[in-house]
C-alpha cells in the first residue's frame, strides 16, 4: 500500500506542476513575447500552440485535481465528513479542491474559448484585445493557482 500511495502523491505533484507550470511560462515568458509579435505572427503562433495546450493542460488538470481527491481521502485522513467539515485539515483540503475545480471550469469555459477566438477575429485591432484579455485571464488563474499553493502548505502543517 505504501506505493501506491507514493505513487499517487508523486503524480499528484509532478501534474499539478505541470499545470501550475504552464500558467507561469504563458504568464512570464509566452504572453510578453506574444505580446511583441506581429498580428500575423500572434495568430501563426496561437493557431500551433493552441492545439497542443488545449489537449495536455486539461488532462493534468484532471489527473490533479482526481489524484489529490484520492491523496486527501483514500490515502489521507479526509475519512469522513466530520473530518471533512470539522478539522482545519479537512476544511483546508475541501477549500482547495473547490478552487481546483473551480480553476479547471475556468479554464475549460472561459479561457480556452477565449484563446479558441484568436485566430477568428476580423482585425488586428480586436485581435490585440483579445490577447489582453487571454494575458488577464491568465493572471486571475495565476492567482488561484497561489491560493492553492497556499492552502497545500497549510495542510503539510496542519495534518
Amino acid at each position: 500500500m505504501f506505493w501506491l500511495e507514493a505513487s499517487v502523491q508523486w503524480l499528484h505533484i509532478l501534474f499539478a506542476i505541470f499545470w501550475f507550470g504552464s500558467t507561469l511560462f504563458t504568464d512570464f515568458v509566452l504572453m510578453p513575447a506574444v505580446m511583441g509579435m506581429s498580428p500575423t505572427g500572434q495568430r501563426e503562433l496561437g493557431q500551433r500552440i493552441g492545439p497542443i495546450t488545449a489537449r495536455l493542460e486539461p488532462r493534468a488538470a484532471v489527473a490533479t485535481i482526481v489524484l489529490g481527491a484520492l491523496r486527501g481521502t483514500v490515502f489521507g485522513p479526509v475519512q469522513s465528513l466530520s473530518a471533512l467539515v470539522g478539522t482545519a485539515y479537512g476544511l483546508t483540503w475541501l477549500v482547495s479542491l473547490l478552487l481546483a475545480v473551480g480553476l479547471f471550469a475556468f479554464g475549460e469555459w472561459v479561457l480556452t474559448p477565449a484563446v479558441a477566438r484568436i485566430p477568428r477575429t476580423a482585425t488586428p485591432e480586436e485581435q490585440a484585445g483579445l490577447i489582453g484579455q487571454v494575458r488577464r485571464f491568465t493572471l486571475v488563474q495565476l492567482a488561484a493557482f497561489l491560493l492553492i499553493l497556499v492552502a497545500m502548505v497549510a495542510m503539510h502543517y496542519e495534518g
